[in-house]
C-alpha cells in the first residue's frame, strides 16, 4: 500500500521538476542560452527550487492524506518539504561536480556559483512553501 501511494503521487508531482530538466538541456544544449544570457543559471536553479519543493509537497501530502505520515502542524511539512529541497539542491550540485570531474564539462564555476545555486534552490523552495496553499494536517487525519 505505502509503495504504490509512493509511486502515485511521485507520479502525479514529477512533471514540474522534469519540465526544469527539460527547459534546462533545451536551453543549455539546444540554444546555447546559458552562454548567451548572463545571469540565467540564477533564475534557473530558483526555478529548480520551486519544482522540486513542488514535487515534495504533493508526495508528503499524498502520505499526510494516506495516513501513512503524521504531520502535528503546517510549519512542520513547511520545514520538512525545504529540507528535503534542500537535499535535492545539494544532489543537483554533487552531479555537476560529478560532470565536471568525469566529462569535463564547465557546470560548477566554483564556490562562489555553487553556494549562489544551493541559495537560489533553498529560495526557491522557502518561496513555495510561504505561497503555496497548504492543507492543514489536522484535516488529513
Amino acid at each position: 500500500m505505502l509503495l504504490r501511494l509512493l509511486l502515485q503521487a511521485a507520479i502525479a508531482a514529477a512533471p514540474a521538476p522534469v519540465f526544469v530538466v527539460v527547459l534546462h538541456l533545451v536551453l543549455r544544449r539546444g540554444f546555447d542560452a546559458y552562454a548567451q544570457l548572463n545571469g540565467l543559471d540564477v533564475p534557473m536553479h530558483f526555478l529548480g527550487g520551486v519544482a522540486i519543493a513542488h514535487f515534495h509537497a504533493v508526495v508528503l501530502g499524498a502520505l499526510v492524506r494516506g495516513r501513512e505520515l503524521f504531520v502535528p502542524q503546517r510549519i512542520v511539512m513547511a520545514a520538512l518539504i525545504v529540507a528535503l529541497s534542500t537535499a535535492a539542491a545539494v544532489v543537483w550540485e554533487f552531479v555537476e561536480l560529478l560532470s565536471d570531474v568525469t566529462l569535463g564539462t564547465d557546470a560548477q564555476g566554483g564556490n562562489l556559483d555553487t553556494m549562489g545555486d544551493l541559495a537560489m534552490g533553498i529560495l526557491g523552495a522557502t518561496v513555495y512553501v510561504a505561497l503555496a496553499p497548504q492543507r492543514r494536517s489536522a484535516e488529513a487525519h
